[in-house]
């Protein structure tokens, strides 16, 4: 009878020299070397155990009026689904909205915008007997452009908007509901928040009438003289709010030896809530009253009775026009400029409502608010380096925003990303001090910025020569970014789920529980210190459905 050599059994344990143990030794060496890289590191997965989320909510209408109804909301959802899949589902109605925007206006420009009419004046705007509105007249800048979108488009925004908002809300009841809190919820939120934050300003600001802003035609080339700087400008402002939140999330997290509380603190205006009912509002006025109705005809077209909805002043809408001091000082400002000053002071109640928070939460701690503000320099320098970029290319801000502003957007939500990491994690060695695509990012600026940089050296740019090359390597660099963040995403959902052992999009039912954990991720108490067996999770690696 023959000897099967390949055959040990599992009581027997193996000499170094059997088969058995070289090829495990091979495949422990190969696992190594091609072991892709992890965002989390394994010293500190240990963390994700030690989650533990907590909020202050001092809002008003999320209090007394949404609270109600998102209740009521998330009793009609069974209890076999998966919270983030609540939450993804709720984004993907926004990439609707997003994906209607670029069906209709891809170009961000409708048509030639009237010249603002103010019976008071206003400071920001001529008026419309003034010589330059006489003289945009006469040299032919009132050309209609293009079709508006039809009032059902903004219609379109509100809704999906507003179905985003309420299932963003109903996530986390219904993650206590059927027990799946934990951190991985906390990611996959903030995630979608981000993203969220990126492409539903592009219709905010296509309610307000920003993209018709001086758009008109000169030899065949569309030119865009003051719209454009404001649509950037609103970028910046809605991604340095929602930066500014994560950052005061990341700095109020108490860290304690067996506990990692996470705190939200939402003001009495805060952009999850009432930022976001503004922008549902918005839509609808102008799906009711705004440029589809009015602003698509020349400004001497017959049916023209008077300025777009957004384009009145304040004070003229409320019959206030006359009061002396108004026409004195100019105060008449149109609606859509005053929504400028609104996001300036938001942004600054912000900045101040978030250094008080965290300073609170440093307080008798030497040094420690001040050193705080370093954790906004990731932010700051990105921006710095994407704006300075724009601004070297005209043909990037008069014809191809979109694009470039969809980059930027992605770059965004993954430093955001890297942020929320090791803010769950509390590991400040990975906190996001540069990333991979803030080094493309400052490629992208240096190319463009090259005669500049080496003393006249080098005369051309390598990759952005021409207007061509431009967009070329601006859709390079949505590539880029979108497979960085893809594999970003990937890396941690499964770290996550496989530490864990849970599912990203369903939930496990008990028996399928490997690890003699609650389903999905839900938090431990502080008196626990079960840490799942590292090896065992590594051998059910293939064995589990993720997804």
């Amino acid at each position: 009878m023959p000897v099967m050599t390949s055959f040990i059994p599992s009581a027997v344990t193996p000499s170094w020299g059997s088969p058995a143990v070289l090829m495990d030794v091979r495949a422990g060496c190969l696992s190594v070397m091609f072991e892709r890289p992890h965002y989390i590191p394994r010293n500190r997965r240990a963390n994700l155990s030690k989650y533990k989320y907590s909020g202050e909510d001092h809002s008003i209408i999320s209090r007394y009026v949404l609270t109600p109804y998102w209740n009521r909301l998330v009793t009609f959802v069974p209890m076999s689904v998966a919270p983030n899949l609540i939450t993804l589902t709720g984004l993907v109605f926004v990439m609707v909205n997003f994906g209607s925007l670029l069906a209709f206006q891809p170009d961000l420009a409708c048509s030639h915008k009237p010249s603002f009419v103010s019976k008071a004046g206003s400071l920001l705007e001529t008026s419309e007997g003034s010589l330059l509105g006489k003289l945009t007249s006469l040299i032919g800048l009132s050309t209609f452009q293009a079709k508006c979108p039809s009032g059902w488009l903004y219609f379109s925004f509100a809704l999906g908007l507003w179905i985003y908002q309420s299932l963003d809300a109903i996530d986390g009841k219904q993650a206590r509901r059927t027990g799946t809190s934990g951190p991985l919820g906390e990611l996959f939120d903030h995630g979608c928040d981000a993203l969220n934050t990126t492409v539903s300003s592009r219709s905010y600001m296509i309610a307000w009438r920003y993209p018709c802003l001086g758009v008109f035609e000169s030899r065949s080339l569309l030119v865009d003289r003051s719209a454009r700087p404001i649509i950037v400008a609103s970028q910046v402002a809605s991604l340095a709010n929602f930066y500014l939140t994560t950052w005061e999330e990341y700095h109020t997290g108490v860290s304690m030896d067996k506990l990692i509380n996470i705190t939200l603190f939402l003001s009495s205006f805060s952009g999850p809530v009432e930022g976001i009912l503004l922008v549902i509002g918005v839509f609808l006025v102008t799906a009711l009253y705004g440029e589809w109705q009015l602003n698509c005809l020349p400004p001497n077209h017959s049916t023209l009775a008077g300025p777009p909805f957004w384009d009145q002043g304040v004070f003229t809408l409320l019959g206030l026009s006359s009061i002396p001091l108004v026409k004195r000082w100019g105060l008449d400002f149109p609606l859509n400029k005053c929504s400028l000053l609104f996001a300036v002071f938001s942004l600054g109640s912000n900045i101040m409502g978030s250094y008080i928070n965290v300073a609170k939460s440093h307080r008798g701690q030497k040094g420690s608010s001040a050193k705080t503000l370093l954790g906004l320099l990731p932010f700051v320098l990105q921006t710095t380096i994407n704006l300075l970029w724009l601004h070297s290319q005209p043909s990037l801000m008069n014809r191809h925003l979109l694009p470039f502003m969809l980059y930027y957007g992605l770059s965004f939500a993954y430093l955001v990303g890297l942020l929320i990491v090791s803010h769950i994690l509390k590991a400040p060695e990975v906190f996001p001090h540069w990333n991979v695509l803030l080094c493309w990012s400052f490629i992208g600026f240096a190319d463009s910025h090259i005669n500049i940089l080496t003393l006249g050296l080098i005369k051309q740019p390598f990759f952005q020569k021409s207007e061509a090359g431009v967009v070329q390597f601006v859709w390079l660099s949505i590539l880029v970014a979108s497979v960085v963040y893809a594999y970003f995403v990937t890396d941690v959902v499964l770290d996550v789920c496989d530490y864990c052992d849970i599912n990203c999009l369903t939930i496990k039912k008990s028996g399928d529980q490997k690890l003699g954990k609650t389903s999905q991720d839900s938090p431990m108490k502080a008196d626990e210190t079960n840490t799942p067996n590292r090896e065992s999770v590594s051998n059910l690696r293939k064995k589990k459905k993720l997804f």
